[in-house]
């Protein structure tokens, strides 16, 4: 977790890089990365990645930005020196309030992946970041995530796979399997004739894949026995 004093203590780091010439123009050079991360882990005792650090360091920028942007182009906005905050009226804040609902409901679309890690390595990245990024990925709180995977592999004997470790299968299956109605869903390919009777059925999928994708992973795959149509039919010529 980024508390507020190693972010202090990143900031004075990233500082002292600066003024060393470590970033002579818009980014920060290879050797400055290098002694950013050796000196965070120095001062910290946290021996962070450098993609977690860089992530940082592009988060930092975009807050620093909006707050410039906040105090010099919106009016009605003061700079509480005593707090450290944003110094506003009630009116503003109930009127930002119904624009960020607005955006976050019909512009913004959240990327599926924002992370450089995958698997295993990307759900503990979850876990162990932002309480909110992890309960928006898994639509539960960590400590629930860990005690359904704990029941599911001692009550109901949930097992490792080949590739994938209890944890990783759970978690990635509700990560998956959300819509974007925020219902837990999968997508499910069905066929039937004339007369409305089912000759085909392939469940599984979660509910984020393509109708597309589904379609064509049937056709392609011979052991699923799709009921194509007759050679020499209109549709299979």
């Amino acid at each position: 977790m980024w508390k507020p004093h190693i972010v202090n203590i990143f900031c004075d780091i990233c500082i002292k890089e600066i003024d060393n010439r470590g970033k002579p123009k818009s980014h920060f050079t290879k050797e400055a990365w290098k002694s950013l991360v050796e000196t965070f882990d120095g001062e910290t005792g946290r021996a962070y990645e450098y993609n977690k650090i860089k992530n940082k360091w592009d988060q930092l920028k975009k807050d620093y930005l909006l707050w410039r942007a906040l105090l010099g182009t919106d009016t009605g906005l003061g700079w509480d020196s005593d707090k450290r905050t944003i110094d506003a009226s009630n009116d503003w804040w109930k009127r930002m309030i119904v624009v960020r609902e607005y955006y976050n409901k019909y512009i913004y679309k959240e990327l599926c992946m924002t992370s450089y890690q995958t698997g295993y390595r990307w759900v503990i990245e979850l876990i162990e970041g932002n309480p909110t990024r992890s309960f928006n990925s898994f639509r539960m709180h960590k400590d629930v995530l860990l005690r359904l995977v704990h029941d599911l592999e001692s009550l109901y004997g949930l097992q490792s796979s080949r590739n994938m470790n209890p944890l990783e299968i759970v978690a990635i299956f509700f990560a998956h399997n959300w819509s974007m109605k925020g219902i837990l869903t999968q997508n499910v390919m069905i066929a039937c004739d004339f007369d409305m009777r089912f000759t085909f059925c392939w469940a599984g999928w979660e509910g984020s894949a393509h109708d597309t994708r589904i379609f064509y992973a049937t056709l392609r795959d011979p052991t699923l026995n799709f009921p194509h149509p007759p050679d020499g039919n209109l549709y299979n010529p």
